[in-house]
């Protein structure tokens, strides 16, 4: 969720005068990256489990 506020802020500070399109599609780019970087973290932590388990850490 943090990710998602600071890609939200960057996107409003880039360009505050992009038209009501224009913002929703940043607005909803934002969301997709921040979406997989969370899902990206969820995998990594996933994988590290794993690896615990097995013993390869």
């Amino acid at each position: 969720m943090r990710q998602y506020e600071e890609a939200l802020s960057q996107t409003i500070d880039m360009d505050a005068g992009l038209k009501g399109e224009e913002l929703h599609n940043a607005l909803k780019k934002a969301q997709e990256t921040a979406d997989r970087d969370a899902r990206t973290a969820e995998i990594v932590g996933l994988v590290e489990q794993l690896e615990e388990r097995l013993g390869k850490k």
